[in-house]
């Protein structure tokens, strides 16, 4: 069998890559991107005269904003002669500062947990492993965002960019890597703000522009992190992530095991003795320190606790008259109790009447060799929040604030845990009665002090005076 250079190359730098750190694969990442870059750069120039000669049947818009920039600068449009346009003195110079106004971006697409995950740790790993983990899974996305640009024509990308709905990666038909959007999340970023210094008049579509929105395509690193957790329970020749071709894969494959991670989690209750059960549920209820809410408990008076679920939300917890309960995580077993899935009810007739069956996915609850709750546990406090039938887990310390899927808070659902939370919190400190002059909470700066990382959070919602973004 014959192989081409480009799959040769490829080949051969997935080798090299193979066992190196994050920090190792990350410092050619700089290189590589800005390759990427270049090359999509180049395919707008080039295509285009391949079919009618004219940027019109093709507007990226960075070619439309570099376009704007040379009309309103230079009176030079780039759309009258392509060729002569892309080994001008005065395109050459501007295509170089827009380079370099890339690379100073480029920060944004590669340092971010959620691009690669920290929590990448499966059966018989550790601490250890773990950076050569984050290695692979950058050393991959790097990998097929190469494959994105060689394979496919500028048009196409920029289209299937275009057209995906946000957060729904299965939507992409050519785009494989989540390096490849981010390029052209920050493309789009760049070429809004030179559009707009070029007072450029056409209307632009509506796009994925803010950097806020980033995080929300990055749901599919949920799939990423439950793939290394529970890659031994998929075949032998799909336990590492250079075996797929694109995260669409990756998502397919662990869907595939869901009821085997199901059972995984969750245990063999059958296979469990009363005396480990109730070991266990003690410690549990011993986790919880509840500001609102409590454990839902309905056993006669003097028996030992046993986990009991609520019949009206299928979770181990009983709401306030408001419907909310808050609560800081104190161990691995009530970080399991309130992160356990919920099954699918049996039915009305037998008392159970929440909505659906619903995984829990954070990594926290997991019953998994290695301690993620205490991974989080020494860097700061875990929290728990149920507002409406819904659940959340906050941890300050690295700013992640997570929905059941595991994926990041955004909008009014965020605002909304944060507040209910810190109201919580805050009680502790007399409530949110006290300001200083420059108009922060008094009990706002105790939780900022006593919660290490929290004042990014809390300054979101105003509580350290007016909002800063």
């Amino acid at each position: 069998m014959r192989i081409s250079r480009r799959n040769l190359s490829l080949l051969v730098e997935s080798l090299l890559t193979e066992g190196m750190s994050y920090s190792e694969v990350e410092k050619g990442a700089v290189k590589k991107i800005l390759k990427m870059y270049r090359s999509f750069i180049w395919k707008c120039f080039h295509e285009p005269l391949e079919a009618a000669g004219t940027l019109d049947n093709m507007r990226p818009e960075p070619i439309d904003a570099l376009r704007s920039f040379l009309i309103s600068k230079h009176d030079f449009d780039i759309s009258k002669d392509m060729e002569a346009a892309y080994t001008n003195p005065t395109v050459k110079e501007a295509l170089q500062k827009l380079a370099l106004l890339f690379i100073s971006n480029i920060p944004d697409i590669v340092e971010s947990d959620r691009l690669t995950p920290r929590d990448l740790i499966g059966r018989g790993e550790d601490e250890r492993i773990r950076d050569v983990n984050r290695g692979k899974v950058l050393s991959w996305a790097l990998k097929t965002a190469k494959q994105d640009m060689t394979n496919n024509t500028a048009m196409s990308l920029y289209d299937d960019y275009m057209n995906a709905p946000i957060g729904d990666w299965s939507q992409l038909k050519v785009i494989t890597s989540p390096i490849t959007w981010r390029i052209f999340v920050i493309l789009d970023s760049m070429s809004r703000s030179i559009l707009h210094a070029s007072r450029y008049k056409r209307n632009l579509p509506r796009k994925i522009s803010d950097i806020r929105m980033l995080r929300r395509m990055d749901n599919w690193t949920n799939d990423v992190e439950l793939f290394f957790q529970y890659r031994h329970l998929l075949p032998d020749n799909a336990q590492e992530i250079a075996d797929y071709r694109g995260h669409v894969e990756i998502s397919q494959a662990i869907s595939e095991i869901r009821n085997a991670i199901d059972r995984e989690k969750e245990g063999n209750e059958s296979e469990i003795s009363l005396t480990i059960r109730q070991k266990e549920s003690r410690a549990a209820k011993a986790g919880l320190n509840f500001y609102r809410g409590s454990l839902y408990a309905n056993n006669p008076p003097g028996s030992a606790y046993l986990k009991t679920r609520n019949p009206n939300t299928g979770y181990y917890t009983k709401p306030d008259a408001s419907g909310v309960v808050v609560a800081n995580i104190l161990n691995r077993e009530a970080a399991k109790l309130v992160g356990s899935n919920r099954p699918a009810p049996r039915g009305e007739d037998e008392g159970e009447s929440w909505p659906s069956k619903e995984p829990c996915d954070w990594c926290t609850a997991g019953n998994t060799e290695y301690d993620y709750y205490g991974q989080y546990a020494e860097r700061g406090d875990l929290f728990y929040v149920e507002v409406g039938g819904k659940r959340y887990q906050v941890h300050f310390a690295t700013g992640q604030f997570m929905d059941v899927t595991d994926n990041e808070l955004h909008g009014e659902e965020f605002k909304k845990v944060l507040d209910v939370l810190f109201d919580a919190l805050a009680q502790e400190f007399g409530g949110f009665n006290e300001m200083n002059d420059e108009g922060a909470y008094t009990a706002a700066l105790k939780i900022a002090e006593k919660y290490s990382g929290s004042d990014t959070a809390l300054d979101a919602v105003g509580l350290l005076g007016a909002p800063q973004y």
